[in-house]
């Protein structure tokens, strides 16, 4: 079974990016997460793609390959460890795979912005030897909420082959500065072998750990209820990534000559709510 189907249908699909090494950044990731007595182990959410889609319950384990771009990822302008060889017949001394193997599978990281998210991972896949690509947010949409977003395709997604997560603003600056930081540090390393990397794990399970389902059922014309639900909204969007809030609303066919007062468009007698105080 494909995620596509669920992209299809306009529902965001949670990709979940779990970091195994240096110990160091995990660490760092689980700091947010042990505050509030939650055991994280290096988990990071991200929406995924609807093109290059995975099948559901797939994992791919790599290190992340980033480095600067002047257009931004969209050219192939830039150079990452491991696009010179192929992937079959390098090892790196880490197992790469679900099926234990020392494939050093390539996940390469690119920038959010200037081009479409399919220009940029067409390049990744061709270029730089990719098996799947993060996308880091851009500075722009760091307010943006990742988990209502899913990277589209421009029409030419077809051509690509592996799978796409968009991660949010907090998440991309962690990685970028550590990422920054192992590229400073290999530029003195000529032997690629000894470089350092991000070592990670790309899964797509659903649902995603720790999550939990809030089910709020109420009425149109409620007040009270919109009230409650905002005085929880600080708390919500702490609880972002592990929280499923699904509302639930009483239809019903009314007579709009009795309610059309309480019509949201009273000209076309639409989204009515009946009397709750009487």
């Amino acid at each position: 079974m494909r995620l596509s189907a669920l992209l299809v249908l306009g529902i965001p699909s949670v990709g979940q990016v779990r970091v195994i090494k240096p110990e160091e950044l995990v660490m760092k990731i689980d700091e947010p997460w042990i505050a509030k007595n939650i055991q994280n182990n290096g988990f990071l959410l991200g929406a995924t793609a609807t093109f290059g889609t995975p099948h559901y319950g797939q994992r791919q384990r790599g290190r992340l390959a980033f480095a600067d771009s002047k257009s931004n990822h969209c050219q192939n302008d830039y150079d990452v460890d491991g696009q010179e060889f192929n992937s079959k017949d390098e090892k790196v001394g880490e197992a790469a795979s679900v099926d234990g193997s020392n494939t050093p599978l390539n996940i390469v990281v690119v920038e959010r912005g200037t081009c479409t998210f399919v220009s940029k991972v067409r390049v990744a896949e061709a270029k730089k030897n990719a098996a799947a690509v993060l996308i880091l947010q851009s500075y722009e949409k760091k307010d943006q909420d990742i988990s209502m977003v899913v990277p589209a395709d421009d029409g030419y997604g077809a051509r690509v082959n592996v799978p796409t997560i968009l991660l949010n603003w907090e998440d991309s600056e962690l990685l970028r500065t550590w990422l920054n930081r192992f590229n400073s540090d290999n530029s003195k390393v000529t032997d690629v072998r000894l470089h350092k990397y991000v070592l990670v794990e790309l899964s797509w399970n659903l649902p995603a750990q720790h999550v939990v389902v809030f089910d709020w059922w109420t009425s149109a014309g409620r007040q009270d209820s919109y009230r409650l639900f905002q005085e929880m909204a600080p708390f919500f969007r702490e609880m972002k990534g592990r929280i499923n809030i699904r509302p639930h609303y009483n239809v019903f066919s009314l007579d709009y000559k009795a309610y059309e007062d309480m019509c949201l468009s009273v000209d076309e007698h639409t989204y009515c709510s009946d009397d709750v105080d009487s």
